[in-house]
């Protein structure tokens, strides 16, 4: 299951999966995504949303991977038009749909 957000009139997706959620936090010098986000009240630290965005992120259409230098480019417009605590809520929500056990 993907969880859809809009970004300038165009659907994309954010999808996860346990090998993704290692790959994310193989880079997060040994804290945990769960860690993150009890660390600092629910929200995830700005850097670390931006790294999981890019690495989830598929294009609406098709599900196809939208590369990660764009999809940098899409998280700094999805912040613009979104907000911070909209487009960290649909993170973690896309999270929840898709890995429900890392939530229990």
């Amino acid at each position: 299951m993907s969880t859809l957000i809009k970004i300038k009139d165009h659907d994309y997706a954010l999808h996860f999966n346990y090998t993704l959620l290692d790959t994310i936090e193989g880079t997060m010098q040994g804290r945990s995504i769960m860690g993150s986000i009890v660390a600092n009240s629910g929200l995830l630290p700005r850097a670390t949303l931006k790294q999981i965005f890019t690495l989830t992120l598929l294009d609406g259409k098709d599900n196809s991977v939208i590369k990660q230098d764009d999809a940098a480019k899409i998280y700094d417009a999805a912040i613009e038009e979104l907000g911070y605590a909209t487009l960290d809520k649909a993170v973690i929500t896309a999270m929840q749909d898709d890995v429900p056990a890392y939530f229990r």
